[in-house]
């Protein structure tokens, strides 16, 4: 059972290197920041997130979780797990900066 959660996005996200990745990619990455918990898991198997991100077949999931959970090789600034945006943990997928985010809207507020 997925929880109900908020994840706020913030608006650089258009001007990062993710944007820059094909549409399947940014939907399956923005699906996994809807989805995720308080602890920035994403507890979903692959098999359910191609309805969830409403994609067209098992092989765009494969290649958007190979994508995100990859060194980003499109940045021009070091960046932190090496721009990796995902990785598979017992249960799902951890969002790897979301720490960072969330550190942030708390400052915001």
């Amino acid at each position: 059972m997925i929880g109900i959660g908020y994840t706020p996005v913030f608006s650089q996200v258009v001007n990062s290197s993710l944007w820059e990745e094909p549409l399947h990619v940014r939907v399956l990455f923005l699906t996994l920041l809807a989805i995720k918990e308080r602890d920035h898991v994403a507890r979903v198997q692959d098999h359910q997130l191609r309805r969830m991100a409403n994609l067209e077949n098992d092989t765009q999931v494969l290649d958007a979780l190979r994508v995100l959970s990859s060194p980003d090789t499109r940045g021009t600034i070091p960046q932190p797990f090496e721009g990796r945006r995902i990785e598979r943990v017992e249960g799902g997928w951890l969002i790897l900066n979301g720490e960072k985010f969330q550190a942030l809207m708390r400052k915001l507020n």
